[in-house]
């Protein structure tokens, strides 16, 4: 199953977890709503993409659906969404800095689905979500069923995604580390990681 960054038709096709990532994020239309003409002004129209555990089939029942968005003006995005969002469970929005770049996290409950959005004035492709979810697809792809299992493994003792692959690739810092190997070809991947697959 091929991961797409801007449909989540893949999940459909995938686990029970991602079949039921897939009905709740249809159901709820917020790939739609984000890049719908009300957002435009502050958001330039721009896809939204869904990164974390789910899309790359190593999530738990209660792992959040990651959904990653940009936006040009974070405050008036924020309005937006706590205009579309904020009659849902457990609705919450902070603004932040994270690893030095300004972002809004929008959080709520939807039909039993923590939603999370993850907005930064940076495009989609190059924010660091997305730039993990691709090398963590990528490792995964190369490492095979039992690098699989040993970051299920990590996921199991109570780590998030980045850590496990940290954990089990030896990263002293997963978050940085894994966006130094987007540059590397798969067999600069394997040789470097070849031990650890």
């Amino acid at each position: 199953m091929a991961l797409d960054l801007y449909s989540i038709e893949y999940l459909n096709q995938g686990s029970e977890r991602q079949r039921r990532a897939y009905s709740a994020l249809k159901s709820l239309r917020i790939f739609e709503i984000l890049a719908s003409p009300k957002s435009e002004e502050f958001s330039g129209g721009g896809l939204a993409a869904l990164a974390g555990s789910v899309p790359l089939n190593i999530a738990f029942d209660d792992s959040d659906l990651d959904v990653i968005a940009y936006a040009s003006d974070l405050k008036m995005f924020s309005n937006f969404l706590k205009t579309e969002f904020s009659h849902f469970e457990n609705f919450r929005s902070t603004r932040g800095i994270v690893l030095g770049v300004p972002t809004l996290l929008t959080s709520f409950r939807y039909e039993n689905e923590t939603i999370e959005v993850f907005t930064q004035n940076l495009p989609v492709p190059i924010q660091n979500a997305i730039v993990h979810l691709l090398v963590e697809e990528r490792l995964l792809s190369l490492g095979g069923s039992s690098f699989r299992e040993k970051i299920m493994e990590q996921r199991n003792s109570g780590l998030k995604t980045e850590p496990a692959f940290g954990e089990v690739l030896g990263l002293e810092d997963p978050y940085r580390g894994l966006l130094e190997f987007e540059s590397f070809s798969d067999n600069e991947l394997r040789a470097r990681f070849s031990s650890r697959f």
